[in-house]
């Protein structure tokens, strides 16, 4: 009887420890990817006429928000709960309608406080590492949030916008397959820390 309480204690332990190395080892993974991340946005500089764009897209804020542009940057990303980023390509700086389309995206991830909801999902997918339905489930909210904030931004900007809106989604998704090196180098495909 002994010998079975023995070795049953042994098999839990082992598991747990082999749960334990595997959640270390994948919020150590997402750190580090975020970490990297920080620090390849960080040479990105701020935009000129930054309120002047966030009040063009209609979308009232209690906190500051900061606008970077950054050359490296492919597409529109978003960082940070407490005092959001929003980082967009050097080229949005002069193409206005293509700007305030995907700012208002951008703003709407962090009114809905999307950010913290994708840290959320990557801190269950941390605990619950060995489930491939947690890993499911991440994948389709992260598609869910995006769908949502396409709905809303496109209820903010109107029946008019929507062709226009759809073709500059389309041209960033183009340019999201090709090698994104700021993303595709730094961070796990479905946009662990980052809200973009």
């Amino acid at each position: 009887m002994t010998l079975m309480k023995i070795s049953a204690c042994g098999s839990a332990c082992i598991l747990t420890v082999l749960w334990a190395v595997g959640a270390a080892g994948l919020t150590l993974f997402f750190l580090l990817g975020y970490l990297r991340a920080l620090r390849a946005l960080s040479g990105a500089r701020q935009a000129p006429d930054a309120g002047i764009w966030l009040s063009s897209c209609g979308i009232r804020f209690h906190r500051t928000i900061s606008i970077r542009l950054l050359d490296d940057a492919r597409t529109p990303l978003t960082y940070g709960l407490g005092r959001p980023v929003v980082v967009l390509p050097e080229h949005l700086e002069t193409d206005v309608r293509r700007r305030m389309y995907i700012l208002t995206h951008e703003l709407v991830h962090i009114r809905s406080l999307d950010c913290l909801r994708k840290w959320l999902l990557t801190s269950a997918r941390c605990v619950h590492w060995f489930n491939p339905l947690v890993w499911l489930m991440v994948y389709t909210a992260n598609r869910d949030l995006e769908l949502a904030c396409d709905g809303t931004v496109l209820r903010l900007l109107g029946d008019g916008s929507r062709k226009a809106y759809a073709g500059v989604l389309l041209e960033f998704a183009g340019e999201q397959e090709k090698a994104n090196a700021l993303r595709e180098k730094l961070l796990s495909r479905d946009g662990f820390w980052f809200c973009f």
